[in-house]
């Protein structure tokens, strides 16, 4: 649900500007008050998830979010879509690092299980993209755009009634004092530095009003390292961040999902505006850069468990980098099959890397702590996600001729970073050997 409801709304966006009266940057906040309300609220939903237990906070959080979609289908200006889509945020915060400590403490130490199970949540993820796209334009051409969000309620009614039959609590760890400030600090960090971002590209902003959203932001993020570092209950332990493969797993998880939001999010505009497509017609194109992230997914897994986490990174961000690089050179004249190779290739690559990074990131933490561990690097990934769209979305704000150049510039600076993730995971990732050494302490 999580995940669907970042495609199914990208390829809505043209019908929603049209019916709420949005501007780009509207429409980017309509995607990133999401992404952000799920980036700055997921580390104390997963401290929250080892405290009060998983099982209870995910459910919280599916009904927060079921009702916070209701809301957004029943939205009649755009400010007021983007307010609930910061409440459904907060259930989405909820439940995915919930759902992942509910996995990992299943599994208990069984290391097979565990990446196969990593495997599965991961490819759950990649089915719901693949269905957004599709879904969002059938639902967008027959129903209404209003639709997306009010599928969420039956589906989230199920999931509560079966969480609660067949999942079992967690075991829950030392209750301690909850970190207010620092989490006021992070959310003020994440919103001014993604609008900074957002509104360079906006009208009637200046460049410096924008840079000064930016320092805020950089002096909000340092107030919050230094204040995490003197607390007695910091809301995100620094002393993870002193193991090499939690870092690098980090790093890699925000170049992935950086790339990956903006390319979705650019995609749709590009599709649309550019190409002319239908909502349906942009749905069925979104199908090769969804569709083989779930293979890849599950091939990913399969490689952690007999050659470890690094091989598999490593090989997923080079053919990524190399589905970007076919991608440069496209109008507003290219022809569909033209897209196809490069389109498979960025998810088949970017779904190779997901598991294995999840794997080594969770086996760095203690299973107690698996919560807040996940808590973490999914805050990493949206944060990457957020300030993917912001940016890319910034570079395709204008007409026919300012969308394709800025998709160029986007496709080449994507293969870059994706290049630099695959560096950085060969040298901070462990080998088999080292790494299995590094899992069991």
């Amino acid at each position: 649900m999580v995940q669907l409801d970042v495609t199914i709304v990208n390829v809505a966006l043209a019908k929603i500007g049209i019916a709420l009266n949005t501007s780009i940057s509207g429409l980017q906040w309509m995607v990133d008050a999401y992404t952000i309300a799920i980036a700055s609220l997921m580390i104390s939903a997963g401290a929250i998830g080892d405290r009060l237990g998983a099982r209870k906070t995910f459910v919280l959080g599916m009904i927060v979010f079921s009702l916070s979609s209701l809301a957004c289908g029943l939205a009649q200006t755009g400010e007021a879509l983007v307010a609930f889509r910061v409440i459904q945020g907060l259930g989405a915060a909820m439940i995915l690092p919930c759902s992942l400590s509910l996995l990992n403490f299943a599994c208990g130490n069984d290391g097979k299980s565990k990446s196969k199970a990593i495997g599965l949540w991961n490819a759950a993820g990649g089915v719901a993209i693949i269905a957004g796209p599709i879904l969002g334009g059938l639902f967008v051409e027959t129903i209404g755009w209003r639709s997306i969000f009010l599928v969420n309620v039956p589906i989230g009614a199920f999931v509560i009634y079966m969480a609660k039959i067949h999942i079992q609590e967690t075991k829950l760890v030392s209750q301690n004092n909850f970190d207010f400030f620092g989490q006021i600090l992070i959310v003020l960090a994440l919103i001014t530095l993604t609008g900074g971002v957002i509104e360079i590209g906006a009208l009637g902003w200046t460049i410096y009003r924008s840079a000064a959203l930016i320092i805020i932001s950089s002096m909000m993020i340092g107030g919050f390292i230094i204040f995490e570092s003197r607390t007695k209950h910091p809301m995100l332990p620094l002393f993870f961040f002193k193991n090499i493969t939690f870092c690098t797993s980090a790093i890699a998880g925000f170049i992935n999902n950086s790339v990956y939001y903006g390319i979705i999010f650019v995609a749709s505009i590009y599709f649309q505006r550019a190409l002319m497509y239908s909502p349906l017609q942009a749905g069925l194109a979104f199908i090769p850069l969804t569709g083989t992230g779930v293979i890849s997914n599950l091939i990913g897994s399969r490689i952690v468990a007999s050659r470890g986490p690094r091989l598999p990174m490593v090989m997923g961000f080079f053919l990524a980098s190399i589905g970007c690089i076919l991608l440069v050179d496209i109008s507003a004249t290219t022809c569909y099959t033209h897209l196809i190779s490069g389109l498979a290739l960025i998810p088949l690559g970017l779904g190779l890397a997901i598991p294995p990074m999840t794997y080594a990131f969770l086996s760095t933490v203690p299973k107690e702590r698996a919560g807040i561990a996940s808590g973490v690097f999914n805050t990493v990934r949206q944060v990457g996600g957020a300030i993917g769209v912001a940016i890319f979305g910034s570079l395709v704000a204008g007409d026919t001729q300012q969308i394709v150049a800025g998709v160029h510039t986007i496709f080449f600076t994507c293969a870059i970073l994706l290049v630099a993730a695959a560096v950085i995971s060969f040298i901070g990732i462990q080998r088999r050997a080292a790494f299995d050494k590094i899992a069991q302490n």
